[in-house]
């Protein structure tokens, strides 16, 4: 039953008191009513049938909107849901649940009705029970549980340090019963309890040691609560049905005791204990009701906070795992990329067909030069002699914007110092004996295109300076003359010594070859990219047969003793080595005899292998001998690594570490 009103709160709480008067006052002695909530009563009418229900409630209907007690011009008016055992509902809650049904239909149709249940009432009609232990009708326990609530939902819902969460909710567990000291027992993996926090109502840590066990150890059987209330001038009151407890709680000198399971769906996976020795006078037996409610609640919260922490820690480790995952990754895909280039040939801007190789150091010389091609900047191309640095500066030229001018070559260490400023700069008549008419330096005749400067490091340290100036000035003066020309040249160079050592001994001006070194390429030994021969062998024996009309062959034998020499004088030596082969044969074949080498031994890689270090003698024996391998059996890996008793796969690997590709020994013959 419900009484609705509109009056200040004291008031109100008056009249709901007269109304629950006038309703005893019309029951029967074997009748019950009790107070529900703050409007709500239950009234309990043994051997009712539902007409007899029906006739009572109208009854006290009548009763309480005559009755003249309430006050001048107020009337109280009730609306009833009717539910009776055993036709509507087979247990107590059921019935009570069907009447609550009942009650919030009859309010929502109005006109102060009553209203048996029936199964036209729709199940989600919402029921006043389900406030039930949290409303009391005493306004500052109504206060205090709407509070504890609220921060129960914020501690569920924003707490999610472990720690924190377990120091906030034994703290609202001690206000909310006046306990002086509280503890949370978690169950561990292994089904036993452990205490994760006791503190006291300053929520200062205090150490568990002595806490009611007969009292947890029955609620975990049970499920429920358990406790030992004394209060006021109320009897002690304790959970029934075990002695132990109330033996434990006074040899403890306690005087509460409150032990709630923490459900968490269908398991329990804790206790909160609350105790204290002094008298609690704001915790009764009844807000055990609103203890249990919360007990969920703290439950759900302490799981979730398990399990946020376990997310981080498989968050932390799913990372770490990610970063071992991204540098295999990346491993992978670099091999990958590395293969891919060694099994299709690299897709380039410009045409490189003068320049033969395929090893990865000259891929990446060609990489290198799609990006400058196009530029005016200096380079400085350095490497051993025979190396082919020309072809670089020619590949500069003939492939930039600059191809349709003039591509200027001079050899700075064939000329005497007078004779190189005259060639480099020109001279005007009469300026030296034999100078008999004027005469345009290499620069004016390069004018919008390129000039090679092969061998620079034996430039005197004068002809240094005069070249400085040029390149920084733009302009040269001819020998003996005085006019200033305006010269737009690109300067190539290019050293078979070492300039940077040079220059720390004091043999090359530091500003002239800061200058020139704007760009500069290392052009790798022939030793170092044996893999690039057999295609160097090919190149010069198409280059014979189109000069000399006459098609000339390498077989397997003399290829693999080209691949055990050291190449000193790098591809211009073996250029040289296959013209005299080729020359001095009377077949067209060229055999393993018909190679002439200065090392008859065939092997002068392996003295140089001992002014390496350990590592880097075994890795170039390695590289060697995969060259080798691969050679003889033309690029097949397969066959290449049953030959050296490898497996495939590790064959590959290693492949991959030096650079190694089948396609680069697949021209073989």
């Amino acid at each position: 039953q419900e009484a609705s009103y509109d009056l200040p709160r004291v008031r109100s709480e008056r009249v709901v008191e007269r109304t629950a008067r006038v309703i005893r006052s019309s029951l029967r002695e074997t009748d019950t009513c009790v107070r529900y909530g703050t409007q709500e009563f239950v009234i309990i009418l043994p051997n009712v049938d539902e007409a007899g229900a029906h006739t009572t409630a109208e009854k006290l209907r009548e009763a309480l909107a005559s009755f003249p007690g309430y006050g001048s011009g107020l009337r109280v008016s009730a609306s009833i849901g009717v539910s009776t055992f055993p036709y509507h509902a087979t247990h107590a809650e059921e019935l009570l649940r069907k009447a609550d049904q009942a009650l919030y239909v009859a309010k929502l149709e109005g006109n102060q009705r009553s209203l048996v249940w029936s199964r036209d009432i729709p199940n989600y009609a919402l029921r006043a029970d389900r406030l039930m232990g949290i409303i009391t009708g005493e306004q500052s326990k109504d206060y205090r549980n709407v509070m504890t609530l609220l921060d129960t939902i914020v501690a569920v819902n924003l707490i999610t340090d472990r720690e924190t969460l377990l120091q906030r909710i034994v703290d609202m567990m001690i206000e909310l019963t006046d306990a002086e000291r509280g503890m949370i027992l978690l169950r561990r993996s292994s089904g036993e309890l452990k205490v994760e926090i006791c503190q006291d109502a300053h929520m200062n840590a205090v150490e568990a040691k002595s806490h009611v066990t007969s009292g947890v150890e029955r609620a975990l059987v049970t499920g429920d609560a358990v406790w030992h209330l004394s209060g006021g001038t109320e009897a002690s009151q304790a959970a029934p049905g075990n002695e132990q407890i109330e033996d434990e709680v006074r040899s403890l000198g306690l005087r509460t005791m409150i032990c709630v399971t923490l459900p968490v769906k269908d398991q329990v996976i804790g206790v909160l204990y609350l105790d204290s020795t002094r008298i609690s006078a704001n915790f009764a037996v009844s807000d055990l009701v609103f203890l249990r409610a919360l007990s969920r609640q703290i439950g759900t919260a302490i799981e979730n906070s398990r399990l946020y922490a376990q997310s981080r820690q498989n968050q932390a480790e799913a990372e770490d795992l990610n970063v071992v995952l991204s540098e295999e990754v990346k491993r992978q895909a670099t091999e990958l990329t590395s293969l891919e280039k060694n099994l299709s040939e690299m897709t380039l801007r410009h045409n490189y067909e003068n320049i033969v190789g395929k090893s990865r150091p000259m891929r990446e010389i060609f990489q290198l030069l799609d990006k400058i091609t196009d530029s005016n900047v200096p380079v400085l191309v350095q490497g051993e002699t025979g190396t082919g640095k020309e072809l670089i500066a020619r590949a500069l030229h003939f492939n930039s914007p600059r191809k349709e001018q003039p591509f200027t070559t001079v050899n700075c260490s064939a000329i005497s110092e007078t004779l190189l400023e005259s060639e480099l700069f020109g001279h005007v008549k009469g300026a030296f004996t034999g100078a008999d008419q004027d005469k345009k330096g290499l620069f004016e005749q390069a004018h919008g295109g390129t000039i090679f400067l092969d061998e620079i490091q034996d430039m005197s340290r004068g002809m240094q300076r005069e070249l400085l100036r040029v390149i920084q000035e733009r302009e040269v003066r001819r020998v003996g003359g005085k006019e200033i020309i305006s010269v737009d040249v690109r300067v190539v160079s290019a050293a078979n010594r070492n300039l940077k050592e040079m220059l720390q001994k004091g043999e090359f001006r530091q500003d002239l070859y800061f200058r020139l070194n704007v760009v500069s390429i290392e052009m790798p030994a022939l030793r170092n990219r044996k893999e690039d021969i057999p295609l160097l062998v090919q190149f010069c024996l198409r280059e014979l047969a189109q000069r000399e009309g006459r098609v000339v062959t390498i077989d397997k034998a003399a290829q693999r003793k080209l691949l055990r020499h050291d190449w000193p004088g790098n591809v211009r030596e073996l250029e040289n080595c296959l013209e005299k082969s080729a020359l001095m044969l009377d077949g067209d074949c060229i055999g393993e005899n018909d190679i002439f080498l200065d090392d008859e031994g065939g092997n002068s890689d392996t003295p140089s292998w001992f002014d390496m270090s350990y590592k880097e003698a075994k890795d170039a024996f390695l590289r060697d001998y995969l060259c080798h391998v691969l050679t003889r059996n033309n690029g097949n890996v397969t066959r290449a690594s049953q030959e050296s008793g490898i497996v495939r796969s590790s064959f590959h690997k290693i492949m991959r570490k030096h650079g190694l590709s089948a396609r680069d020994f697949y021209s073989v013959r």
